[in-house]
C-alpha cells in the first residue's frame, strides 16, 4: 500500500523503494485529502489500484531527473560564468539543490558551533518478581530548550543532581 504523501514526491519515493527492492507484489494507493480518523478509515476502505497513478509516478520521475540535470548543468554554467582567476569554488544553482544545500550548511554550522556542556542523569535499577530493569529519572513538567542540549532526563546543575540523588537514597 502506497501511503506516502499524496503527490509527485510521495509517489516517487514509494516507486523508488519498490524498484530498489525488486518486489512484484500488487500495489494499492491510499490517497488522503484529510488526516481525520474517519478520512483515514474511508481511504483504507477504498484503496485505488497502483496502476491508476502510473502517470503521476512518471511525472514525478521526469521532474526528479529534470531537477538533477538542470541543477547539475546550471551549477556548472553559473560557476564557469562567475568564476575568475582569483576565485575558487562552485556556485550552486537548481530548484532543489540550492535550498537543500542551505539546509545542510545551516545544520553543519549548528554542529560546528556546538559547545559541550556537562550534565547528570539519575538512573536506578528496579527488581520485579521475574525481571530486573533500569530506568532514568525524568522531569514530566520539563519545559526547557533541546537546542541547548537540555532534555527532560538531563540535569545541568551538579549540585541539584546530587541533592535529588541524596533524597532518593534508600528508597
Amino acid at each position: 500500500v502506497i501511503a506516502t504523501d499524496a503527490g509527485r514526491e510521495g509517489e516517487l519515493i514509494f516507486r523508488e523503494i519498490i524498484e530498489f527492492t525488486g518486489t512484484d507484489k500488487p500495489i494499492r494507493r491510499l490517497w488522503l485529502q484529510s488526516m481525520t480518523p474517519e478520512s483515514i478509515r474511508e481511504g483504507f476502505a477504498h484503496l485505488d489500484p497502483g496502476s491508476k497513478y502510473e502517470g503521476l509516478a512518471a511525472a514525478a520521475w521526469c521532474r526528479s531527473e529534470a531537477d538533477w540535470l538542470v541543477g547539475m548543468n546550471a551549477t556548472r554554467a553559473v560557476t564557469k560564468r562567475l568564476q575568475t582567476r582569483k576565485t575558487v569554488g562552485v556556485w550552486s544553482a537548481g530548484r532543489v539543490q540550492t535550498p537543500t544545500l542551505a539546509i545542510l550548511v545551516d545544520h553543519e554550522m549548528r554542529i560546528l558551533e556546538f559547545e559541550p556542556r556537562p550534565y547528570w542523569q539519575i538512573t536506578a535499577t528496579f527488581q520485579s518478581s521475574d525481571h530486573t530493569y533500569q530506568s532514568t529519572l525524568f522531569d514530566p513538567n520539563w519545559k526547557g530548550n533541546q537546542e541547548t542540549g537540555e532534555k527532560d532526563d538531563r540535569i545541568l546543575d551538579q549540585a541539584r543532581a546530587e541533592k535529588i540523588l541524596a533524597s532518593l537514597q534508600g528508597k
